[in-house]
């Protein structure tokens, strides 16, 4: 969203009347929107790497960890972080990978869209499944209104189906965001 507000403050600046008064601004957003730019591709390498040690490794929760620190990190966004090893030992290399999607997605959704100050992700075994949830403090929106703003949703529930799981999100304006697969 950072980068989408440096664009359209450049669009914007470029039409002021006086050229010479908006060249100095025209720079300092072009080089704001190259340094965002930077960031997000470092960050989504970050997570490609990550998820190609998961695939090979299998260490889901250290990933986890590391991809949550990483997003958390590059927009500032305080964060915690609790995964059960027993909850960890329950997931296959397959699991482990649309669960990793699935809470990327959803990290990824309240980094960009909640305002959010801090984000809670949790992975915990309860009786008969494994919950993966991320938590945010956020803006919140309602639900069943943002079904056709993108494809996010639609592809945490494919994910969660193909895992023989379901998704859930509860949200209210102003009461933050739950994510539960």
């Amino acid at each position: 969203s950072r980068i989408l507000i440096a664009r359209a403050s450049s669009t914007l600046v470029s039409k002021l009347p006086r050229k010479k008064a908006a060249t100095p601004l025209m720079e300092a957003l072009n080089r704001a929107s190259g340094q965002l730019n930077h960031v997000m591709t470092d960050v989504r390498n970050f997570i490609a790497g990550i998820e190609s040690h998961v695939l090979e490794e299998a260490d889901i929760g250290e990933t986890l960890r590391a991809m949550v620190q990483a997003m958390c990190a590059s927009n500032g966004t305080a964060c915690r972080v609790t995964i059960e090893e027993v909850a960890v030992q329950e997931l296959s290399t397959e699991q482990a990978y649309h669960a990793m999607h699935v809470m990327r997605e959803a990290l990824s959704n309240s980094v960009r869209h909640s305002g959010a100050g801090r984000i809670t992700l949790s992975l915990k075994r309860l009786r008969r499944s494994v919950r993966l949830s991320v938590t945010d403090n956020g803006k919140g929106f309602i639900p069943d209104s943002a079904r056709d703003v993108g494809h996010g949703l639609i592809n945490m529930a494919a994910r969660a189906r193909k895992l023989g799981g379901r998704i859930e999100v509860r949200s209210r304006p102003r009461q933050g965001t739950k994510v539960l697969l």
